[in-house]
């Protein structure tokens, strides 16, 4: 929301920065309302990755964020994760995953036992923070409480890789 600010103040533009401020903080409001009585325990652990070649995990405040407000927990160690994210930022990112799931931290992991590995297709996403917020917190959402949200991003923004 503060990246939108500065641009629209750089662009002199701020009644229609206005306008999206208010459709950017409704999209927040739905999902926070939505998740409100998400018990923790319910919620979960979520190890975000940029790329594989090397395998980095994410540390990034902004989607660190993105996730607490899409109703997950962020975690550094694996062996914590319920949920695996992968930035695609490559096109081979697919064809490493099996290299990966053969190091016994990952294979061992809950998020592998439970099938709970996702690829992000969308180039840039998170990189810069608030360029495509709406998008980087519904997609987030659909992937971390697919029971209360559907945006229809599946298959576009992201997909699950099939481990079994």
């Amino acid at each position: 929301i503060n990246y939108t600010e500065s641009i629209g103040r750089l662009l002199n533009k701020d009644e229609k920065t206005a306008e999206l401020l208010e459709i950017l903080d409704d999209e927040v409001h739905i999902i926070i309302h939505k998740l409100k009585f998400i018990a923790a325990s319910d919620r979960p652990k979520v190890i975000l990755l940029d790329g594989l070649n090397p395998a980095v995990i994410n540390t990034s405040d902004y989607l660190q964020e993105c996730i607490k407000i899409a109703g997950g927990i962020p975690t550094y160690t694996i062996s914590e994760a319920d949920k695996v994210i992968i930035i695609n930022s490559e096109e081979l990112t697919i064809a490493q995953i099996p290299a990966l799931l053969s190091d016994t931290n990952w294979s061992d992991s809950n998020a592998v036992k439970l099938n709970q590995v996702f690829l992000i297709n969308k180039e840039e996403f998170g990189k810069t923070p608030g360029a495509d917020y709406c998008l980087e917190l519904e997609t987030l959402a659909e992937i971390l409480q697919p029971k209360y949200f559907f945006y229809g991003l599946e298959g576009n923004t992201w997909i699950q890789f099939q481990l079994q």
